[in-house]
Formats: C-alpha cells, structure tokens, sequence
C-alpha cells in the first residue's frame, strides 16, 4: 500500500473512530434532553462532515482522475442542513443547483474562525495576559498574530458576526466535561487545521 494511501487511511480510521464516540455521546443526550445536546450536536456536525472530507480524500489518493464533485455535493448539503437553509438536492420537489461549475463550500469561514477564537480562550483560562497565547494558537494554526487579533475583534463585538457563529464561538470556548484543558484546545486546533486545507483546496 502506498504511504500517501495508508497516511488517508489512517486519517479515516480516526476520524471514523472520533465521529462514532461523539455521535452516540450526541444521540444519548438528544433522548435524555440533556443540555450539553446544544454543544455536542455541532461537534458531532464537525466530526460527521470530517468522515466524509476524509473519505474523499482517500478516494482521490486512490484514483486522483475519479468526479468528485457528487462527493462535494454531499458536503454541500449537509451544510444547508446544519445552517438552516433550504436543501436544494435532498427530499426537494423541485431542486434548483446554483454554484453548479464551483467548487462548494464545506464549511463557512465563520465556524472555522470560531475554532480561532475558542483556542485563545481555551489556551487562555482564567490569566489575564493574552499575548502569549495569541503567539501559541498563531504557531499552531500557521496564522499571524495581527490575523488572531482580528478574529477576535470581530468576534467580541456584536453585529460583526452573525449571532449563530458567535455563540457557536462561545460555546467552543468551554471544555465538554469529557475533556481537560489541553484535550480540548487540541481538538480545536485540529478541527480548524483541518478545515482549513479543505477551505484552501482549489
């Protein structure tokens, strides 16, 4: 088996994993009307949308000439789901495909600048120096400082981002009970790392 072939199955087979534990964990607290449900239901959003970014990335290793962009419709229309926004493909009367020579959207920007935001927070804790940890999410992420500095801006003051991302952002800033400090601050570094070679794809 090729490296690059085994590195993307390798990269399934977590993410499989991961997504697996957090859905159930998701689909548990949904039947009890736990509160966390609000929290664990965009993780499990993430970690589902990540299985199938990771199977289409090991298909394209496998046969990198295959059409991908029924794959990428998949993901285009989890995302109208997960917004709210009308399906245009899926259990709809009379689909109207908009974008249809682009390549779509996987995520908006705004949940991966979320992930920024929730990172310094995490990293942060209860210290009141900032800098610090406005350095270790920049090294971490491949982002500058002033970009951080920015993203945060735009996330504290009201009216700069839509209320569904900036509470999204809040809620990353705590930790599930399931995970400590660095757990958690790594997983958003991975999540937004990831998001982001997808964002950036052409």
């Amino acid at each position: 088996m090729a490296l690059s072939v085994e590195n993307e199955l390798m990269s399934l087979k977590a993410s499989l994993e991961t997504a697996d534990e957090v859905v159930e964990k998701t689909l548990i607290a949904y039947d009890k009307n736990d509160y966390e449900y609000e929290t664990l239901k965009h993780e499990a959003f993430a970690e589902l949308n990540q299985v199938i970014i990771d199977l289409k990335s090991l298909v394209r290793q496998i046969e990198p000439d295959l059409n991908m962009r029924p794959i990428e419709r998949i993901l285009e229309e989890f995302r109208n789901v997960n917004n709210g926004s009308p399906n245009v493909l899926l259990m709809h009367k009379n689909p109207k495909l908009e974008n249809i020579e682009g390549r779509p959207k996987t995520a908006d920007k705004n949940e991966y600048l979320a992930l920024v935001f929730a990172a310094v927070n995490i990293s942060r804790g209860s210290e009141r120096s900032i800098e610090e940890h406005i350095s270790k999410v920049a090294k971490d992420t491949g982002l500058s400082k002033k970009e951080i500095k920015n993203i945060r801006t735009r996330f504290l003051r009201k009216g700069r981002v839509s209320t569904e991302y900036r509470d999204l952002a809040f809620r990353f800033s705590n930790a599930p009970k399931d995970y400590d400090k660095d757990q958690w601050y790594k997983n958003l570094i991975n999540k937004f790392n990831s998001l982001k070679r997808n964002w950036q794809k052409p």
